[in-house]
């Protein structure tokens, strides 16, 4: 795969879109999202994100046969904590902690798989804002000022 890495400005601000589209989605897109998740995550400017690399033939074999909650659990890396709940009719909560010392998200949207989808990404964009702040925004793969 010879694919341009996006600019990390233009790589959270589409993991921004995903999380509000999964937030705000019926589950008749989830599929389409994990796919786009799945691909973004896996294309992204950052070394040492934590989540794990998918092949795309697996993932496309669970959401085939609609096991989306697998696709997204096979997406979240090793240290990713979560918790699943679910409400009334399909809707579902999720709560994930990425990465040790990561902030709690908390995230309800219509189906079990998009809530975790959200809340991981949710819980990613924190960690990079965080590891931003704390470099004072250097590059994350020169280690030179954004500026």
């Amino acid at each position: 795969m010879n694919e341009r890495v996006p600019e990390p400005e233009v790589w959270i601000a589409r993991l921004r879109e995903i999380r509000h589209a999964c937030v705000n989605g019926a589950p008749d897109i989830e599929a389409d999202l994990v796919r786009e998740a799945a691909h973004l995550l896996q294309s992204g400017p950052f070394f040492g994100i934590p989540t794990q690399l998918v092949d795309p033939a697996e993932l496309a074999a669970m959401l085939a046969c609609d096991a989306a909650e697998s696709a997204v659990l096979s997406l979240l890396g090793p240290d990713t904590v979560f918790m699943l709940s679910r409400g009334e009719a399909t809707h579902g909560l999720a709560t994930v902690i990425v990465g040790a010392g990561g902030e709690e998200s908390t995230v309800e949207a219509s189906t079990l798989a998009l809530a975790l989808l959200a809340a991981y990404l949710d819980g990613l964009i924190m960690l990079i804002e965080r590891a931003q702040a704390a470099m004072g925004k250097r590059s994350p793969r020169t280690g030179t000022g954004g500026n």
